[in-house]
């Protein structure tokens, strides 16, 4: 039996092949909005992107918050049932594990890259400790704050989205660092939710100026105040989705090319690594 240590409970443990954004999202893209496979910026991937991050027992944990998302949270907004969502612990609990997953994944891929020094990485290794401690109710002191946005084709076309990217908040799945004057922030971009977590900030994030952090009493509706630097970031996370979108059909219609010249390319190490967790037939 292969153990290794779990990501979020520290013990050593069978890995299963975890989701690192729940499941939830990509059986909606599936069933409701038949986008598959998913082309997301972080790849393409035939059942949702997944890794070995978690035991069984991890696993079950979290599922409790993710039930709870889903049936009043994210099915109420979709299918326009409800146009608020009221903050509180387990809400808090699902977006940190949410940022938290997603955020080991982007340092695990990125650990190598230049661009980002080893004080960077360690300074992301305490945030990502902390938020798995406040996870499993070992702290509840959490430094950052944390936001919810649901997001409607309707508000998208009043606030003058282009629609171009209307796709990226309605049937996309992605997460990346988002840098803004000197204002750190992890962003996850989900199916009709956008999630942000204030990583640093001088001013409490002036970008979420008339919106409540999640850890504070209140709630947020489908009806935001789009303010110059909300649209501005929503611009910028629409064009690099876009961007990231355009290569994976360009790079898979070039393959496709080259296999109809040369069936022998297919054992190549670019079509291979391209084929990796997709559905390529």
């Amino acid at each position: 039996m292969n153990m290794t240590k779990c990501a979020l409970l520290d013990k050593e443990q069978k890995l299963r092949m975890s989701h690192i954004v729940p499941k939830l999202f990509y059986n909606y893209l599936k069933k409701d909005a038949g986008n598959t496979p998913f082309y997301s910026v972080n790849g393409v991937h035939q059942d949702g992107y997944k890794v070995q991050l978690l035991c069984q027992e991890a696993e079950t944990y979290l599922s409790k918050y993710e039930k709870y998302f889903s049936d009043n949270i994210f099915r109420p907004i979709v299918d326009e049932k409800n146009t608020e969502v009221t903050y509180n612990s387990y809400l808090l609990t699902f977006v940190v594990s949410l940022v938290w997953r997603c955020a080991i994944d982007y340092k695990n891929t990125v650990k190598n890259n230049k661009d980002f020094s080893p004080k960077t990485l360690d300074f992301l290794d305490c945030i990502l400790d902390n938020w798995k401690r406040y996870i499993i109710g070992e702290s509840n002191c959490l430094n950052e704050s944390f936001y919810i946005f649901p997001i409607t084709e309707e508000w998208l076309d009043i606030n003058c989205i282009p629609p171009i990217y209307h796709r990226v908040f309605l049937c996309d799945i992605g997460w990346n660092f988002y840098i803004d004057k000197g204002n750190v922030a992890f962003y996850v971009v989900t199916p009709h939710f956008l999630f942000v977590s204030v990583l640093f900030s001088e001013d409490d994030y002036y970008l979420f100026s008339d919106i409540r952090n999640i850890q504070d009493t209140g709630y947020v509706n489908t009806n935001i105040r789009m303010t110059p630097e909300l649209l501005k970031m929503l611009k910028y996370l629409g064009y690099k989705n876009f961007q990231t979108i355009g290569k994976v059909f360009k790079n898979k219609k070039n393959i496709q090319e080259k296999l109809d010249k040369n069936p022998d390319y297919i054992k190549s190490n670019t079509c291979r690594i391209f084929k990796k967790g997709s559905l390529w037939k």
